[in-house]
């Protein structure tokens, strides 16, 4: 017996031929040129360092490290990628609880050139916010080209699946030594563990300051925007969620271009907006508003109290014209530690 699996083993390897246990025959392998190619998924479980490297090196000019800046010592900072371009701006998709309210936002891109971001929609609810960057400051410093990312959509057949391979890509935070203002980069790898609705959980090792980062598919396809971490890995908002957001908020800025909507928004008012703040009293906050905003006792508490209970309260209310009046009141509320943002009234425009 020992002798026939022997020669049936060496026949199979000498002749060609493969060993069929159903029907106890021999049969002749199908020549190399008609077997199937290894899919891309099938390629990545066998060389992923190979996948890994090839999806960093065409990706990474896409992505930037996000910080906030103010008055404060800001340690807290994230990553974002390229969606969309204009003529006059790249939008970056990123983690709402990156792009924090009422605080400035410094763009690192992968050459260490450093310019300001502008947050101009936010979804607090899926953690989704975009920002935008002058392409005006952008070729001003650097010579980099910025390729946007494309989502995975569920016809995909490398996305959204349990098993399939994913990729994190993200800034872990803080300043390479040595390396001038570039930020640390780092690419994790590992399968998509779960599915759910809107939600798509990844065993990639991820830390914090990858939030806001894609999740990949061996296709470089964006299935994910990291939002936390969990104890399996990386916790993302689905790529189609996240298209879905960048499509409404384009929706939104393409009806601005309008007549119609052009003369609405050229007398659209303008507020300053206060934010809930943990680490300041309610106390300080009234204090602040009587002083540097002028309001009187009732109107500095009717907004300390709304941001208190809220989350958010207006500070003062500016008509179109009174616009740079409105950026800097916001500034000088900046300079004595509130969180304050300039915005658009909801719905308030003042008569034609």
């Amino acid at each position: 017996m020992i002798f026939v699996v022997t020669l049936v083993t060496a026949l199979s390897l000498t002749a060609g031929l493969r060993f069929d246990a159903a029907s106890s025959r021999l049969l002749r392998r199908p020549p190399a040129a008609v077997r199937a190619p290894p899919t891309a998924a099938a390629a990545a479980l066998v060389q992923p360092t190979t996948l890994v490297r090839r999806l960093v090196e065409e990706t990474k000019p896409s992505l930037a490290a996000l910080r906030p800046k103010g008055i404060r010592n800001i340690t807290t900072g994230g990553t974002a990628f390229v969606v969309a371009q204009t003529p006059d701006s790249l939008r970056l998709l990123t983690a709402a609880h990156v792009a924090l309210p009422g605080f400035s936002l410094d763009v690192v891109l992968d050459d260490g050139t450093t310019i300001p971001g502008t947050v101009i929609a936010r979804n607090t609810t899926l953690d989704l916010a975009l920002v935008d960057v002058s392409v005006a400051a952008v070729r001003n410093t650097s010579a980099m080209m910025f390729p946007e990312l494309r989502f995975a959509t569920a016809s995909d057949d490398t996305a959204y699946n349990i098993g399939d391979v994913a990729i994190a890509l993200g800034y872990p935070g803080g300043i390479v030594p040595g390396a001038g203002k570039r930020a640390a980069f780092a690419a994790t790898s590992g399968i998509v563990a779960s599915v759910v609705d809107d939600v798509v959980i990844a065993d990639a090792a991820v830390s914090g300051g990858m939030s806001g980062g894609p999740l990949l598919d061996v296709e470089g396809r964006v299935i994910g925007l990291m939002t936390t971490r969990t104890p399996i890995g990386a916790l993302a908002v689905s790529g189609q969620a996240c298209e879905r957001f960048v499509a409404e908020a384009a929706r939104g800025f393409i009806a601005s271009t309008t007549d119609d909507a052009a003369s609405l928004v050229a007398r659209q008012q303008y507020e300053v907006v206060l934010f809930n703040d943990m680490l300041n009293t309610r106390q300080r906050v009234e204090s602040v508003l009587l002083e540097v905003a002028e309001l009187d006792r009732t109107a500095a508490g009717q907004a300390m109290m709304a941001a208190h209970t809220t989350g958010t309260g207006v500070v003062k209310t500016f008509d179109p014209s009174d616009r740079e009046a409105a950026d800097a009141l916001c500034d000088r509320l900046r300079q004595a530690d509130l969180l304050v943002e300039v915005v658009p009234s909801q719905g308030v425009v003042v008569a034609a």
